[in-house]
């Protein structure tokens, strides 16, 4: 399994804080994103990730993290991988006869000079959108069924997304707010489509939690 820099290192202290725990771990998302120095659209990618890997599960709507014991074994794995170092990488070119070419016969110690055309830079989604927490973990939830239902009733605001329920009840008119808050933040940003009472992620939005 390959992970990037930050996520070893936000892996290694996942499995610092199992261990501490005696085999029960578990962390808050302003923790995490202290102790490791992450922002909000980073940490929300990162939980999705290791939350599908059985590393983590979000236990409660506040975003208690519970950490599973795969952490040691994925931990495990990273020093394992550190130690073996990877095989020297060798280019090897054959050419034959080469007519109309850029590349030229040259001698030892030669250089080669082209020309190209212009290049397109596909510039990544995440670097052009940044969400607030509470809309990139919404996105993450919706990403695993492709939609968000939000239904409105005497009851309140219900919100559900991935099997999880975002919603409240009227009793609570800020985190009303809020939700709709991340509701519009998604839509505004081109992640979700809004039909009736689905909103269904768009293929920006996919690129996003993919990102």
């Amino acid at each position: 399994m390959n992970f990037n820099a930050i996520e070893g290192r936000v892996l290694r202290y996942l499995e610092r804080r199992f261990v501490a725990g005696g085999g029960f771990g578990s962390a808050m998302p302003d923790e995490i994103m202290k102790e490791n120095g992450l922002q909000p659209d980073q940490y929300t990618r990162l939980i999705a990730r290791f939350e599908s890997l059985g590393i983590l599960e979000e236990v409660t709507l506040d975003g208690l993290i519970s950490i599973k014991g795969a952490a040691c074994n994925y931990v495990a794995d990273l020093d394992h991988d550190r130690s073996t170092p990877p095989p020297p990488t060798v280019n090897i070119m054959n050419i034959g006869q080469v007519s109309h070419s850029q590349i030229q016969q040259g001698t030892v110690g030669s250089t080669q000079t082209s020309s190209h055309g212009p290049q397109v830079v596909h510039r990544d989604v995440a670097d052009d959108v940044v969400l607030s927490v509470g809309a990139s973990t919404l996105l993450c939830a919706a990403g695993k069924t492709g939609q968000i239902i939000v239904c409105v009733d005497s009851a309140g605001l219900h919100v559900q997304a991935g099997g999880k329920q975002f919603g409240t009840s009227f009793a609570d008119p800020r985190r009303k707010a809020q939700v709709e808050s991340e509701l519009d933040e998604l839509a505004s940003n081109g992640l979700i489509t809004v039909q009736g009472q689905v909103r269904s992620v768009t293929t920006r939005g996919y690129q996003w939690i993919d990102a």
